[in-house]
């Protein structure tokens, strides 16, 4: 057994190189909890100074340590069905947010401090209010300005609103590409 595990290459790297374990849920919690009660670490500890971006969450998190969590959650998963609810039926949205709601990753986040839970709210919150139903002009513009100010704040939490972007741009190139085939067919 010994030798099987001083063979792997992961287990060489770990002996080669000597990486004190750390945890970023850990160190999340309890800079959130020190601002809580008005210590300030995020300037003081090397961490928040390579990963600046979790010094919003912390910030939040400071305010509402587990119940904003469970709130994010359920809220997100009402955001889900609604949106569901815009392209399909009452009772596949139902499903889809049955789904949700046993899905593991959301349950099991609840009580642990971590930006996920935010970020997909406010990304959430963005694609309901880019994707509602046409209206006047004035109204899709106020719409999409109040998506992006969402997709802002759940890059503060987490920087994932790229995903999102380059997401709608490729569904945007692909409508475009087969729009034009589609015309030139007929």
């Amino acid at each position: 057994v010994c030798i099987e595990q001083i063979a792997t290459p992961d287990s060489l790297s770990h002996m080669l190189i000597q990486t004190p374990p750390e945890s970023d849920f850990y160190l999340l919690y309890f800079a959130a909890q020190e601002l809580a009660d008005g210590n300030n670490i995020l300037n003081t500890t090397q961490y928040f100074q390579f990963w600046a971006y979790q010094s919003g969450f912390v910030v939040w998190m400071s305010f509402f340590i587990r119940f904003l969590n469970a709130l994010a959650v359920s809220i997100t998963n009402v955001l889900l069905y609604f949106l569901c609810r815009r392209f399909g039926s009452d009772l596949g949205a139902t499903i889809v947010s049955l789904i949700y709601l046993c899905y593991p990753a959301p349950f099991f986040m609840v009580p642990v401090l971590t930006n996920q839970t935010m970020a997909e709210l406010f990304m959430m919150g963005a694609l309901c209010l880019y994707l509602i139903p046409q209206g006047p002009r004035k109204k899709r513009c106020a719409c999409h300005l109040g998506a992006g100010i969402l997709l802002a704040i759940s890059n503060i939490f987490r920087p994932m609103a790229v995903v999102l972007v380059f997401s709608g741009l490729g569904v945007t190139v692909l409508c475009i590409i087969t729009r034009r085939n589609f015309r030139a067919s007929a």
